[in-house]
């Protein structure tokens, strides 16, 4: 797959799911079954942040790196941004079930960079 297919298609994912989030904000009704509605609107919006900031975080890296990158960038900015995007839903779901403890924020989001961390090594 070459990077301009590879861009198209996180083009791709991210106007749909932009798309279904706007449309599940607008036309689900949360309280008949508050389950559905957030697992759905989790999904999106996953999907919606995370290629998102896979494309943000691969154009930065292209700037900084002078337009020279390869594919390597364009996959370790889509891991960058789907382990953001599981810290970030992680920190709502605590946060919509009412436990606010900032040490578990902080352990989550310490979790994910020493994740990344380890796949940088591996790479």
């Amino acid at each position: 797959m070459t990077m301009r297919v590879y861009i198209f298609l996180l083009l791709l994912t991210l106007f749909t799911s932009g798309l279904s989030a706007i449309l599940l904000f607008f036309y689900m009704n949360p309280e008949s079954d508050f389950q559905i509605a957030f697992t759905l609107m989790g999904t999106a919006i996953f999907l919606f942040g995370s290629t998102f900031f896979a494309l943000f975080i691969y154009f930065i890296k292209r700037i900084y790196y002078r337009w020279e990158v390869y594919m390597s960038t364009l996959n370790a900015s889509l891991r960058q941004s789907i382990l953001m995007m599981i810290a970030v839903i992680a920190t709502v779901t605590i946060y919509s079930y009412n436990i606010f403890e900032p040490k578990l924020i902080a352990l989550i989001w310490a979790a994910v960079i020493c994740f990344e961390v380890m796949m940088q090594t591996l790479d």
